[in-house]
């Protein structure tokens, strides 16, 4: 599983934990081994495993913190790890 052209949300974030416009509804649906690799912003190029995925709000958690919190309107894609 992999997926492009993901933009971060509004929504509360933090440097662990992000706000996205995923569609899956199912928690933990991108928490299998996939990362998160920025490709906009201030975050560009860092890549970070998911921990957890929460379908109801469509957050994102990160087993590392990114260095700063991603910002709104960043873009990233998803990365397959494995699973």
């Amino acid at each position: 599983l992999s997926k492009t052209g993901l933009v971060v949300a509004d929504g509360a974030n933090s440097v662990a934990v992000f706000k996205t416009d995923l569609t899956e509804t199912a928690d933990e649906f991108w928490s299998s081994g996939p990362f998160v690799l920025m490709t906009s912003g201030a975050l560009f190029g860092q890549t970070r495993r998911i921990s957890s995925y929460v379908g109801a709000t469509k957050q994102i958690s990160v087993f590392n913190a990114f260095t700063s919190t991603p910002a709104s309107g960043s873009s990233f894609k998803l990365i397959n790890g494995g699973g």
